[in-house]
């Protein structure tokens, strides 16, 4: 009867739209809304928009949280919302850090996964606080996530700096092992500001053009982190690569100093 009650209390904070499936034992150590300290253990159907987690989350050894499209996972100031039909098996934990990143620089939060979001795709947020900027100025600050080779890629993120989140919108399968904001990076100011660096086509169905006055090396990523290829020439050839998202790593040679740019080919 408890665990059937402590259901109920669920229902009465939360509206009921999306399905969101609960298998084994389910740990919040924090709240679904005003429901606190809740464990709930064996099968349980859960029918929500939204689910709020307001501190770390622990997902135990033979739980899931399944989530439909739309459907949106609040984690500590990570906020999901998959646009496929997306699982998060557990044993997983999702912690929060104040060990910032140091290249690229990031703000003193940071969120990491004890097992990778593997395939995921759609839409995550970012949320931060003045406490958390780490001395860096907020106008820079873009999405940032870890991937398997532990390699911090860059995302060309939006800043809403009214609602203080940098989000992405994953249109591709991607791997996440850790989210956190750093601030964007660049070829160097004055690189930029005497040649600039223009890419384009973007969209491409074939070849883009890097326009920078420098010698670069590039590299070509998918959104799992994998390297496809790398070259030193500024017309790159994407020709052979399949519809969707990558991006494209490009160093100068002179500085070492490095930029990432989102790809979209066609």
């Amino acid at each position: 009867m408890l665990k059937y009650l402590t259901v109920n209390r669920l229902f009465r904070y939360m509206s009921i739209i999306k399905l969101i499936i609960v298998v084994g034992d389910y740990d919040l150590s924090s709240s679904f809304y005003k429901a606190s300290m809740i464990k709930i253990t064996y099968f349980f159907i859960l029918l929500f928009s939204t689910v709020v987690c307001a501190q770390d989350l622990t997902i135990m050894s033979g739980g899931s949280i399944s989530m439909e499209t739309g459907a949106q996972l609040y984690i500590n100031g990570v906020e999901l919302q998959p646009s496929i039909n997306y699982a998060f098996e557990g044993p997983n934990e999702v912690t929060s850090t104040v060990t910032p990143v140091n290249n690229p620089k990031s703000v003193s939060k940071v969120m990491e996964w004890s097992n990778p979001v593997e395939s995921y795709m759609g839409m995550v947020y970012f949320k931060y606080e003045n406490v958390d900027l780490n001395e860096l100025e907020e106008a820079d600050l873009g999405l940032s996530i870890k991937d398997l080779q532990s390699e911090w890629i860059i995302m060309d993120s939006n800043l809403d700096v009214e609602s203080k989140r940098v989000g992405f919108d994953f249109a591709d399968p991607t791997h996440i092992t850790a989210i956190t904001a750093t601030r964007k990076q660049t070829l160097g100011t004055s690189s930029i500001q005497d040649a600039g660096i223009q890419i384009f086509p973007n969209p491409t169905t074939s070849t883009i053009t890097i326009n920078y006055g420098n010698e670069i090396n590039v590299e070509v990523y998918n959104l799992l982190g994998n390297t496809l290829f790398y070259t030193t020439n500024k017309v790159v050839d994407l020709s052979n690569l399949s519809s969707g998202t990558y991006l494209i790593k490009i160093t100068d040679v002179e500085t070492s100093n490095a930029i990432y740019r989102k790809i979209l080919k066609r």
